[in-house]
């Protein structure tokens, strides 16, 4: 499984992150098929967001959010499922 960096396809949506919180540093997008990771960073935390609105987000999707873009192991974050089905991912650096 891949997620391809769609950050600059996705411009408009990229500037309502960054203007949303301007702490944000880095925000970026990825995105396969139908699931979509926003990952974003203000230099002290790192953030990744995981949705998909044609069924709920795998274990994989997951575990690849964790390790590959948040370049960490599943013990260091902390895992938030809301019941809207996102995903959300926090590490502190």
């Amino acid at each position: 499984m891949k997620f391809k960096d769609v950050t600059a396809e996705r411009s408009t949506v990229l500037f309502v992150l960054k203007n949303q919180n301007s702490e944000n540093k880095i925000v970026k997008i990825f995105s396969n098929a139908s699931t979509k990771i926003i990952y974003k960073s203000n230099g002290r935390d790192e953030h990744v967001s995981l949705s998909n609105i044609k069924r709920g987000v795998k274990k994989r999707e997951i575990d690849y959010a964790i390790k590959k873009i948040l370049k960490t192991h599943p013990e260091s974050t902390q895992i938030t499922l809301k019941p809207n089905g996102i995903v959300y991912i926090s590490k502190n650096i």
